[in-house]
């Protein structure tokens, strides 16, 4: 089903098409399985109180599995005359 609307993309997101895209157009994607690891800055924490946490990696924030599983398709879909047609692959993040 077609849809016109591409959200704000976040940046690991970005980071992800612009890696998979040629590798999608030179020989397909049957699947992805994303890991990302995302500084706590990325979570909306203040600079400086944030040095406080050790290491500075964040393993989950609620609703980044869900972009990264959905925004990914639209980018690496097509256009049609209805809008954009998202890839039709899975995504496990």
């Amino acid at each position: 089903m077609a849809d016109s609307s591409l959200p704000i993309q976040i940046y690991s997101t970005i980071c992800l098409v612009a890696a998979v895209k040629p590798l999608q157009d030179a020989f397909g994607i049957e699947a992805l399985h994303i890991t990302t690891m995302q500084a706590i800055s990325g979570a909306g924490y203040p600079g400086v109180p944030a040095l406080d946490i050790l290491g500075n990696v964040i393993p989950f924030i609620g609703g980044e599995e869900e972009k990264i599983e959905s925004e990914p398709l639209k980018l690496l879909g097509r256009l049609s005359d209805e809008g954009v047609v998202p890839l039709e692959i899975p995504i496990s993040a």
